[in-house]
């Protein structure tokens, strides 16, 4: 037990001492991309500064976690099932976002053909 809280005090003070050490290390980075795709795995992310000529010193100190994407198939087949069910989702979501973006420019030209309609008319009303 003294051995394990003896290693956490060695860890903390070799951290606190890069920290200060490396004063203007005064961000983070983005997290890594997870090591694995499924099941659990690890990513990290290093220390920056945000000046940009001192952030070379920076990358030695870096932070990781476990991460967990989801569940690793058992099976070919379950892999396949997951693979074209994550296939069609993409398909839905694509085809959802060109209705969207194909619905609101004829809402534009409906808008502008009705603005243009209602000018037309009031300018044969006073003319």
């Amino acid at each position: 037990m003294l051995m394990k809280i003896s290693r956490y005090f060695f860890l903390f003070f070799i951290n606190n001492r890069l920290l200060n050490e490396h004063a203007h290390c005064d961000a983070w980075s983005e997290w890594s991309a997870c090591s694995k795709t499924c099941d659990y795995g690890i990513k990290i992310r290093v220390k920056i500064s945000t000046d940009q000529t001192k952030s070379k010193a920076c990358s030695n100190i870096t932070e990781s976690t476990i991460c967990h994407e989801h569940i690793c198939p058992r099976t070919f087949e379950e892999a396949e099932e997951t693979y074209l069910h994550n296939k069609e989702k993409e398909k839905k979501k694509k085809f959802r976002t060109t209705y969207i973006l194909i619905f609101t420019i004829f809402s534009v030209f409906y808008v502008i053909h009705y603005d243009i309609a209602t000018l037309d008319l009031f300018l044969l009303e006073h003319i």
